[in-house]
């Protein structure tokens, strides 16, 4: 498989590279950007990028070809659960700055990653605006969508984001596709997380706390969970407490369960989220700085789909 040359603004924990490792690609790491120290050396320890910023507002030339770039700039400004200020936020400007990044450096395929209340009326003309950036000198075909990670990541919980996606007009073998749901037999349950052989999976790791799960799911069941549905995001599931319905109570339930502390752990939630659950991914991070920043990444697996539409559209595996 070929070298594919990456960079990333707001890289956050670096998905761009494990996303395309697991397709089988080598992967060179040309520029990453991220405000936060402690997750600015984790990238330079990981993947040992030739360019390190702690600012991506800052613009220097690009001396070769980047195959793909990737951001996720701040969702805050349009989450549900921030400010939702919008474009008044200062944080929005960043989005902005990535995009006339992309602009300047002109690499052969982006993908930008955000909440999906950025599509929502209330943000519509920002969002709008990003798009005519982006397709201004008619260099790119762009292109967007509103994922779930449970339709197209198998992943046990529901947590939708908006993709764009843009490809050079002139490099592009065949137009992209957005990846098409999976069958409802490839998607993991819950109960299939909580349940793998593998003894990275096990959990919890005493009887006792077996004991308590069972007894809980149990408990869950009666008050009408459903654990062959999807998880909901722990953020989602603390915003369903404000509801007084039979759904709170489980959810209510749940957070004073061994289940949810399955979600909280920083194992749970990589596991959940997709992510690799080895130690070395997680680096120097404390357990809060890596959970904090697994609360903002790409979900992996529908990445890797992405990717791999990317990959047939620009025809770099052949």
């Amino acid at each position: 498989m070929p070298k594919l040359v990456i960079a990333e603004d707001c890289a956050g924990l670096g998905p761009l590279a494990p996303c395309l490792k697991q397709l089988g690609f080598k992967v060179e790491a040309f520029y990453m950007s991220e405000s936060d120290p402690a997750l600015l050396q984790r990238l330079s320890d990981l993947y040992h990028p030739q360019k390190l910023s702690d600012d991506c507002t800052k613009y220097k030339g690009v001396e070769k070809l980047i195959n793909v770039f990737g951001s996720g700039p701040p969702c805050q400004p349009f989450s549900p659960i921030g400010q939702r200020r919008g474009h008044k936020d200062v944080r929005a400007k960043i989005g902005k700055a990535v995009v006339m990044r992309i602009r300047r450096w002109l690499p052969e395929t982006f993908i930008l990653e955000n909440v999906k209340a950025l599509t929502y009326r209330k943000n519509r003309k920002h969002f709008a605006k990003l798009l005519r950036l982006l397709k201004a000198d008619g260099y790119y075909d762009v292109q967007w969508k509103v994922l779930d990670t449970w339709n197209y990541g198998g992943l046990p919980q529901r947590r939708s984001r908006v993709w764009i996606i843009g490809t050079t007009i002139h490099a592009t073998k065949r137009k992209f596709r957005f990846p098409k749901p999976l069958p409802k037999r490839k998607r993991t349950k819950l109960m299939d997380l909580l349940g793998r052989k593998s003894q990275e999976y096990q959990f919890p790791k005493t009887a006792g706390g077996r004991k308590r799960l069972r007894a809980g799911l149990k408990k869950i069941n009666k008050l009408g969970g459903d654990l062959d549905e999807p998880w909901c995001s722990v953020r989602s599931s603390i915003a369903e407490l404000r509801k007084s319905s039979k759904e709170s109570q489980v959810v209510v339930w749940c957070l004073a369960s061994p289940v949810l502390e399955l979600v909280l752990t920083l194992f749970g939630r990589r596991a959940m989220e997709g992510w690799s659950t080895s130690a070395k991914d997680v680096g120097d991070l404390s357990v809060r700085q890596f959970g904090m920043a697994l609360g903002n990444a790409w979900p992996i697996p529908v990445a890797v789909r992405i990717l791999h539409q990317l990959d047939r559209a620009m025809g770099w595996s052949g």
